[in-house]
């Protein structure tokens, strides 16, 4: 699939550089992606209804510097606690006697890459769910910043796509046409997810994954809510 065909799948907002789009972002839930510059797509984002905030919602998060724990506020961070001259900027300040705080930290991260983003409003989050799937699925040779990619041993960057044989809730909901919600609710009651796991993304085996096609399909005495 082409970046035509990522175009088609939904009536996308055009890009605008990110601190200054997040705070007119629309109030209704969606999918959001971040380009950068000098590499193209790098994240692809849902937002739920967020008590009425939506795609702001979720976009504000990262505007004021409270994700960096979390999906792309994670990820810029990550990355920019990985590149020198992000440091020196930050040593910099120290030095000069104007620490940056945690949120600041995260802030900047975000600035460093400069992104620009665009998004695309749904009817309610299973909707977003499903377009955030198919999207992260297609873009995901790019070598997308979102969780599950391989690491560079010479670098130490994320730099391609998802782990073979591991599948996402997301990606599994598009191919059996089931709520991803149903089958993290399905896989708890199986005890497949331990205490540690708790914070963590979700991800199934490829034997995991066929025990669900196969309860999707009929074949287990167990049934996932449609």
């Amino acid at each position: 699939m082409t970046l035509l065909d990522i175009d088609a799948l939904a009536d996308w907002s055009d890009w605008a550089p990110f601190f200054e789009a997040a705070r007119a972002a629309p109030t209704q839930p969606g999918v959001y992606m971040m380009r950068l510059a000098d590499a193209g797509i790098v994240y692809v984002g849902m937002a739920g209804p967020r008590k009425g905030l939506g795609i702001r919602g979720r976009l504000n998060v990262y505007r004021h510097g409270r994700g960096a724990a979390s999906g792309f506020g994670q990820a810029a961070m990550d990355r920019a606690l990985a590149a020198p001259a992000f440091i020196a900027q930050q040593t910099a300040a120290l030095e000069a006697g104007s620490p940056r705080t945690s949120v600041q930290w995260a802030r900047d991260a975000i600035d460093w890459w400069n992104p620009d983003v665009r998004w695309a409003t749904t009817e309610d989050e299973l909707a977003a769910e499903t377009l955030e799937a198919r999207a992260e699925n297609y873009l995901r040779h790019l070598g997308l910043w979102n969780r599950r990619q391989l690491r560079n041993p010479d670098t130490s960057v994320a730099v391609v796509g998802p782990l073979e044989g591991i599948w996402t809730p997301e990606t599994l909901a598009v191919e059996l046409g089931v709520p991803a919600k149903s089958l993290r609710r399905w896989a708890r009651g199986k005890g497949w997810r331990t205490a540690g796991e708790k914070s963590q993304g979700w991800s199934f085996s490829s034997e995991q994954a066929q025990v669900l096609r196969n309860l999707a399909n009929g074949r287990d005495s167990v049934e996932l809510d449609r």
